[in-house]
């Protein structure tokens, strides 16, 4: 498993800096923080983008699919922590409740759930070790799905997932002219917090004692990079996108000699 992360995040990430260095390698400056809103006028496709040149039609449509199948992967994968955490505070799913065990003399977690039918059976798996002589009781639950049965349940999880689902398109509807800013909201805020941050202070929480100084040092190190970061961009997006500069120039983030003719123009013809 490890070799697969490694090579896995590896070539992602030699991909996106590949692609990273190639856009500034050709737009300099005058990129926007997606590529392919920089190459593409979305307003009107077969007209110059802002970069001053109309792209290969074909290239076009391929990118925005690999991109929409991206999205829908990654967006099924963000959202289940949010209906996760929604379930367990407004409908008192995916609780442990620790329960003494009279034969064995220890605490074990029994999964409570005040909506389900019925609570999950369990298998207790007994490993006793000859060095320690403590007893190390496995919970395996033979069926993790069981919280989500029940007619009544299950429209109550239904119901809240699809009222989440509706606010987020709601939003995004609301925000569409400015849907990169609401992009870098969105990722710089729920994105680095659900993957960088708070995956890293629960494993340091639960872990902190066994582990070494200096994988302690490196994950605080990322968390305070990480969260300084992500509150600087999301405080710049969040600005742009609730409070926009009316005289808001092509290119902003140029000095002020190339804010607003594109120095990167190539002579193409449209399908």
């Amino acid at each position: 498993m490890t070799r697969v992360i490694l090579v896995s995040m590896g070539l992602g990430t030699v991909f996106f800096l590949a692609i990273a260095i190639a856009g500034y390698a050709a737009g300099g400056c005058q990129l926007s923080g997606n590529l392919l809103f920089s190459a593409v006028n979305t307003s009107d496709p077969y007209s110059t983008s802002a970069l001053g040149f109309i792209p290969n039609r074909g290239a076009v449509i391929m990118a925005y699919l690999f991109m929409h199948m991206h999205i829908v992967i990654a967006f099924s994968t963000i959202t289940m922590p949010a209906f996760f955490m929604a379930e367990r505070f407004l409908l008192g799913m995916h609780k442990d409740q620790p329960v003494l065990d009279a034969e064995q003399g220890v605490e074990i977690h029994e999964k409570i759930s005040s909506l389900a039918d019925a609570s999950p059976s369990q298998i207790i798996e007994c490993n006793y070790a000859s060095t320690a002589n403590n007893l190390q009781v496995v919970v395996n639950y033979e069926d993790e799905m069981s919280e989500y049965r029940g007619k009544l349940n299950m429209l109550r999880y239904m119901f809240l997932r699809l009222c989440i689902l509706a606010l987020l398109v709601v939003a995004s509807i609301f925000l569409r002219d400015h849907f990169l800013d609401l992009v870098d909201f969105t990722g710089a805020s729920a994105v680095t917090a659900s993957s960088l941050v708070l995956p890293l202070l629960f494993y340091l929480k639960v872990f902190w004692n066994k582990l070494p100084a200096y994988e302690r040092a490196g994950s605080v190190m990322i968390i305070a990079v990480c969260s300084v970061l992500g509150v600087y961009v999301m405080y710049y997006a969040g600005k742009n996108l609730f409070n926009p500069d009316s005289d808001s120039v092509t290119f902003p983030y140029c000095s002020e000699e190339y804010q607003s003719d594109p120095y990167y123009v190539r002579n193409t013809t449209s399908n």
